[in-house]
């Protein structure tokens, strides 16, 4: 491949990757840390371990992504300044209109970057998750259109891998909003998957 070809070829995989977080530190520490990014950690230092790629930011939480989500997209939520929630999220494709389809688009190579220290990342089979993180829950059914794994951290924090028809991962989600191990079994039903 001609070096012209390789410098055409890079920009058009940086345009699609645009936005998307470019974590300096992309492991995945379960309830600890998504990407360089930690719970409690204040909204500066959590911008800057994702590269400060963000277009959109307002006092609640920051997006990171292109415009149309095709690549998948990250976010940050914070209360008082601090991080309460971090995820990433692959997309589906959608057919002429807005008619969903089944079919899960594949995320930015920057999103791609983002793995446990077992090597799991989305687009992964869910099972792995039981097979690195041996306390890992379910919630809902393995073959529901969402479920998701739970692992639980210190106090109210856990991280969840929201699974696609029950298999795939297709959003991985750090957060000290409620801990879902300790959620009542009808809370657990309506538990949100990513």
């Amino acid at each position: 491949m001609s070096l012209v070809a390789l410098a055409v070829l890079a920009t058009v995989v940086a345009k699609a990757d645009a936005g998307l977080p470019q974590a300096s530190d992309p492991v995945i520490k379960p309830a600890r840390s998504l990407g360089g990014v930690r719970l409690g950690m204040d909204r500066k230092e959590a911008k800057r371990a994702w590269g400060s790629t963000s277009d959109y930011c307002s006092e609640r939480g920051c997006n990171f992504g292109p415009k149309n989500e095709s690549k998948g997209y990250a976010s940050l939520f914070f209360r008082k300044d601090e991080v309460v929630q971090a995820n990433i999220t692959a997309t589906f494709h959608y057919g002429s209109g807005s008619v969903y389809t089944d079919k899960m688009q594949t995320p930015g190579r920057r999103l791609m970057r983002f793995h446990t220290p077992g090597g799991i990342k989305i687009g992964d089979a869910g099972t792995l998750v039981k097979e690195e993180f041996s306390r890992a829950k379910l919630i809902g059914k393995a073959t529901a259109a969402t479920s998701a794994w739970y692992v639980a951290g210190p106090g109210d924090a856990f991280m969840s891998f929201g699974m696609h028809n029950g298999s795939t991962i297709h959003s991985i989600t750090l957060s000290n909003t409620g801990n879902p191990s300790r959620l009542t079994k009808a809370a657990r039903l309506t538990a949100p998957a990513g």
